[in-house]
């Protein structure tokens, strides 16, 4: 509805759309960084950023610098140029519209519908889902919570029991805990609320 109040184009990012940027970063080689330690980047403290105003250790959208870096150059997006789509890593959680689970079930859904297959259990993700149904949607298919690391810090926590709907991207207090793209949590209800989570509206023509 709040998209939709912005524009009568506007949707909230499916995780489709959010997956597409995942991979095309990927593709392209580029290790997107983000405000997940407090105004730092956990994996590159040379990465600052300006604070955000409105709440202390979330950082002003596009601030994030290196010293090494040119004007040109921005790695906290999905491009690596200031054109490019800012805070996939990082920063707030952002809601998702495709991905939920139903309450008490360990199984995902993609718009409403259960998919019929398990999620892993809370930890690092080892690896992504290649089913034809949820490889589009960027899922984990399997955890650790102890190692060894064979991706990023990117982190999965599944159904906390409750109707839950998909967050990406985790947020500024993370540190170590998650640092990347592919992080997802579908563990609170669409009702949470808090100054730790937000949401992209996707203008589409």
């Amino acid at each position: 509805m709040a998209c939709k109040t912005f524009h009568a184009n506007c949707h909230l990012m499916s995780d489709e759309e959010w997956t597409a940027l995942a991979v095309w970063s990927k593709i392209h080689g580029l290790e997107v960084h983000g405000n997940t330690h407090g105004g730092l980047d956990y994996r590159d403290p040379d990465i600052t950023f300006r604070a955000d105003p409105s709440c202390e250790g979330r950082a002003l959208t596009g601030s994030g610098r290196k010293s090494t870096w040119s004007r040109e150059k921005n790695l906290t997006t999905h491009t690596g140029k200031k054109d490019g789509v800012y805070d996939l890593n990082g920063n707030v959680w952002e809601w998702t519209a495709t991905l939920s689970a139903e309450n008490g079930s360990a199984r995902y859904r993609v718009n409403g519908t259960d998919a019929g297959l398990y999620m892993p259990e809370s930890g690092y993700i080892t690896a992504l889902s290649t089913d034809r149904q949820l490889r589009r949607v960027g899922v984990p298919e399997r955890s650790t919570r102890n190692g060894p690391l064979t991706r990023n810090r990117d982190y999965f926590l599944p159904n906390g029991g409750s109707e839950a709907a998909s967050m990406r991207g985790g947020y500024w207090k993370h540190g170590n805990l998650a640092d990347g793209l592919w992080t997802l949590s579908l563990f609170f209800p669409g009702s949470h609320a808090s100054d730790q989570v937000g949401f992209r509206p996707v203008l589409r023509f």
